[in-house]
């Protein structure tokens, strides 16, 4: 290797160096606060953050269906569990959890299943969850 290429090999790497913090150096600085009242002097630490705006999930794939009686890829199965509730769901242990049902029991043969739902379970227009629903 002559003392050209080590130059310009030594050039590039140096290249790589700066490109790297110039891209990397943003992540590593303070943030401002989009909300003026945040950056008062006098403004809590404590405060809560304002509403969500919005949440946005990625899916790779094309649904083909959100009902959950006809949903047969995972895409369709994601889109269900994130737009339905069901009486329970599986916790992140795997343990069946509650969601829509307050409890439940089950009779000795586990054939037959009571639920009781929970008082605060609403519809999105705010009438109440029934067992006839």
């Amino acid at each position: 290797m002559t003392s050209r290429d080590r130059a310009i090999v030594l050039g590039l790497v140096a290249l790589l160096a700066v490109l790297t913090i110039a891209i990397g150096a943003p992540a590593f600085l303070p943030t401002t606060s989009p909300n003026p009242s945040a950056s008062n002097a006098g403004a809590s630490a404590s405060a809560s953050p304002g509403p969500i705006a919005g949440y946005r999930e990625g899916i790779l794939g094309r649904p083909g269906s959100i009902n959950p009686l006809t949903a047969r890829t995972q895409v369709d199965r994601d889109l269900v569990a994130l737009v339905y509730s069901g009486l329970v769901k599986l916790g992140p242990d795997g343990a069946v959890a509650p969601d829509l049902a307050s409890s439940w029991t089950a009779n000795a043969k586990g054939t037959h299943y009571l639920f009781k739902i929970r008082p605060d379970a609403l519809w999105q227009d705010g009438q109440p969850v029934t067992a006839a629903d």
